[in-house]
């Protein structure tokens, strides 16, 4: 009989070929019982003991794994800091010990299914990451400039709008103060009076006794959100929005120019290109890892297991309904 980790099945095909598999999948024998085994241990020097509580120097290890490593000796720098650690290490040890002691490990089978996962999930990570970290090239230049060369579209620059605009700010003469003027200007600028005028007698905006409340080719990322939206939704040069909300306060915007989005030199996007290029190979190694754990496998499913899943979690399959107590 061959058993299946269904997270890494998952991982590899996609739900309608699942179920297609499922389909074709050869039945699992009636009220056969799987029992899952792992069996963990290490050796190591003892750092701190509590009674039959022991911390060791592996334990301290593999928590300071879970550090960046250039943070690591900032980390230790501190002799408090590594004394409230170990102790943590200790306590942590002491309850697991205790709830062992307890019996919990033997009472609960769903918690030791879920202290399985937790296991296979953490040495699934590892396992991917090492057979990738093993076959990376060291230099994809070649990778990258043809990805440069081929799809030159994915390195074109955000598009970046000049703008100016008018703010009336909240904290002046409160919210609806600041509406009732927004609105007004609006309306003047409608009628006809000149943007430019308005923008120096009444804009708040610190900037704008330099700048006429003029910003150059800004990306839309620099912005406030909702003053981002607006602009965005301007096609026209000279086009005004309605009055628009920000963390600032009260908008009028008028787009002067939307630059065309320009594709960069080799040079200025090399480094980029080329940790796209080793991010693409990672995807394309792990992909060829997690469909090699099947290939030499078939496929065996307990009959009925879509539904039976359905139906344990309160779906009913047959109505397409959550099922009724």
């Amino acid at each position: 009989m061959h058993l299946i980790d269904r997270s890494v099945l998952m991982t590899v095909v996609s739900f309608p070929i699942l179920i297609s598999l499922l389909a074709l999948a050869s039945p699992l024998v009636a009220n056969e019982r799987y029992q899952a085994e792992f069996c963990l241990g290490f050796e190591s020097d003892p750092l701190v003991r509590v009674g039959g509580i022991v911390t060791t120097e592996l334990d301290f290890d593999a928590f300071m794994a879970g550090i960046p490593e250039a943070d690591r000796t900032q980390f230790v720098a501190s002799a408090e800091r590594v004394a409230n650690q170990l102790e943590a290490l200790v306590m942590q040890r002491g309850v697991a010990l205790n709830a062992k002691g307890d019996g919990l490990l033997d009472e609960d089978e769903l918690l030791n299914a879920r202290l399985m996962r937790r296991l296979e999930s953490a040495l699934n990570e590892i396992q991917i990451d090492r057979y990738i970290e093993a076959r990376l090239l060291d230099d994809y230049t070649e990778r990258a400039r043809e990805l440069y060369l081929t799809g030159p579209d994915r390195f074109r620059e955000p598009r970046r709008y000049s703008f100016s605009h008018i703010l009336i700010q909240t904290s002046n003469r409160g919210e609806s103060g600041a509406m009732r003027l927004i609105l007004d200007l609006y309306d003047r600028i409608e009628s006809g009076e000149s943007f430019e005028a308005l923008v120096e007698e009444y804009s708040e905006d610190p900037a704008s006794r330099e700048n006429a409340g003029r910003y150059e080719a800004v990306t839309l990322d620099e912005l406030d959100s909702n003053f981002a939206r607006e602009l965005r939704d301007l096609s026209e040069p000279g086009e005004l929005s309605e009055p628009v909300r920000s963390r600032f306060g009260w908008h009028i915007i008028r787009l002067d120019e939307a630059h065309e989005r320009e594709i960069p030199e080799w040079e200025e996007v090399a480094d980029k290109a080329g940790q796209l290029a080793r991010q693409r190979h990672r995807e394309r190694l792990k992909e060829r890892y997690l469909s090699s754990v099947l290939e030499s496998d078939d496929l065996e499913v307990t009959p009925g297991v879509i539904e039976r899943l359905q139906r344990r979690y309160g779906f009913d399959p047959e109505t397409g309904l959550p099922a009724r107590d």
